[in-house]
């Protein structure tokens, strides 16, 4: 997923309709419109609108024509609600709420320093009012002129980290390299999908990381530490650790929501023992 500046210009006409009202979220791009020379009963439209090659036009899918403005009105509203439920949906189905990276969170955007290599956060500002949260904030700086240092302008190659999109930004953009305190948990994890490293692996649509071996107590103790997990619908124990590879460990390391899983013969569980943190990893990226 791509991040995208705050647009511009506003829509102001579409296919002879005059834009009353439009609405942004993502890629997405709901408008209400009027045409005081239409036909009958095509005064009002609310609909979806798309770029066609720098202009815009309504989806041939989602127009919704009528005399009365009250009910394009009502239309328009409905679409809106649900553009904003399935947003929501969306943030649900991350795991966290995702919080937004302020200036006291970043060092102080140096232009004299080379910052490739550097996580840094893209300012609130540059970006449309729903992407002004973490997960599309934070960025990997790659290469580019912009990077250098003592650059006179140019661009940031960088990749975001949550969605793992490649993105040019102006270094101006950014509020600067983010503070190790103010980095949320999934950085570490999701620089660990990024960066190839072979103690990743995927199962059932997660990536995981050995963690640990259990000490004998803790094995013993092990059912008062877990609850059932949803993967447990698929889950088969032999293909678990055939996709683990090698590396002999009891816990596993979720880089998708930092949850730590037992991997039974029957179930893969969730750990309550503890909390991941990428210290105690089992093996060294070298392993």
């Amino acid at each position: 997923m791509e991040v995208k500046k705050i647009m511009n210009s506003k829509i102001t006409m579409v296919e002879g309709y005059e834009i009353l009202n439009s609405f942004q979220i993502g890629k997405e791009i709901l408008v209400l419109g009027r045409n005081k020379t239409a036909p009958e009963g095509e005064r009002y439209i609310a609909s979806y609108v798309e770029n066609a090659g720098g202009v815009y036009v309504f989806s041939a899918f989602t127009p919704y024509t009528s005399e009365s403005y009250i009910e394009a009105v009502h239309e328009y509203s409905t679409e809106l609600r649900s553009m904003v439920v399935n947003m929501q949906i969306k943030i649900d189905d991350m795991g966290f709420t995702p919080k937004s990276i302020k200036a006291e969170d970043c060092f102080e955007n140096d232009f004299t320093k080379n910052i490739i290599g550097k996580v840094v956060a893209i300012k609130r500002d540059r970006l449309r009012p729903e992407c002004e949260t973490a997960d599309y904030q934070i960025c990997l700086v790659t290469g580019g002129i912009g990077a250098q240092a003592f650059a006179k302008g140019g661009k940031l190659d960088c990749v975001n980290i949550y969605y793992g999109s490649v993105q040019k930004i102006n270094r101006e953009d950014i509020q600067g390299e983010i503070k190790p305190e103010a980095l949320p948990f999934w950085v570490e994890n999701y620089l660990l999908l990024l960066c190839p490293d072979r103690r990743v692996f995927a199962y059932n649509g997660k990536h995981f990381i050995p963690y640990r071996k259990l000490m004998v107590s803790e094995l013993i103790d092990v059912p008062r530490m877990v609850i059932s997990f949803d993967l447990n619908k698929n889950y088969n124990h032999k293909a678990f650790m055939k996709a683990a590879n090698r590396y002999d460990a009891d816990l596993f390391l979720c880089l998708e929501d930092n949850s730590l899983y037992f991997p039974d013969r029957n179930n893969l569980l969730i750990f309550m023992g503890e909390r991941g943190e990428q210290k105690d990893y089992l093996c060294s990226a070298e392993a």
